[in-house]
């Protein structure tokens, strides 16, 4: 099975994935964007937000390259091709690149048996020294990630409900369904 997880930072994509993963046996896919920050030399946010342009498309774009690469096989990943969509806009890149990068992550979601989409649930985001800790950023992430989901995955998507302690169950239910 190939499952990614959607929704913005914060929401709890990688407690869940770590959950599913263990249910599941699936090879997890895990920080990608944290990874190539850090072979970039970044360790915070506000790093990349202060990076020129050009940084931050080759940033934006090496993780989504080395997403795609990931998802090679069977797995269970705390992002899908759509968030380094998502991100991508949000860091302001160029419109054009946002359009092919979208025809070609549509294109992908072929690939996927599942997309679960994670809601911002109530509460505060954790700030873990690296992810965005504003809400406006969170939610304009949410709400672009959805349109990008309803409009261009060519794949199931389940949409979690906000209360967090039903995603286990509720994901869980969604992938034995597809198996």
């Amino acid at each position: 099975m190939r499952i990614g997880i959607s929704g913005a930072h914060g929401v709890g994509k990688t407690t869940l994935a770590r959950k599913l993963q263990r249910i599941t046996k699936l090879h997890r896919i895990h920080e990608v964007a944290r990874t190539v920050a850090a072979e970039m030399g970044f360790t915070d946010n506000d790093q990349i937000m202060a990076a020129d342009r050009e940084t931050v498309r080759i940033f934006q774009q090496r993780i989504y390259y080395r997403q795609l690469w990931a998802e090679e096989n069977e797995f269970i990943s705390d992002r899908t091709v759509f968030d380094v969509i998502a991100y991508m806009r949000l860091y302001g890149l160029d419109q054009g690149l946002i359009i092919d990068f979208t025809r070609h992550a549509a294109q992908h979601s072929k690939e996927y048996d599942l997309i679960i989409f994670c809601p911002i649930p109530t509460g505060e985001i954790k700030n873990d020294g690296f992810r965005l800790t504003d809400i406006v950023s969170q939610a304009y992430i949410d709400s672009y990630l959805k349109d990008l989901l309803i409009n261009h995955a060519q794949c199931p998507v389940v949409y979690l409900p906000k209360d967090r302690k039903a995603w286990l169950a509720s994901a869980y239910h969604q992938i034995r369904g597809k198996s």
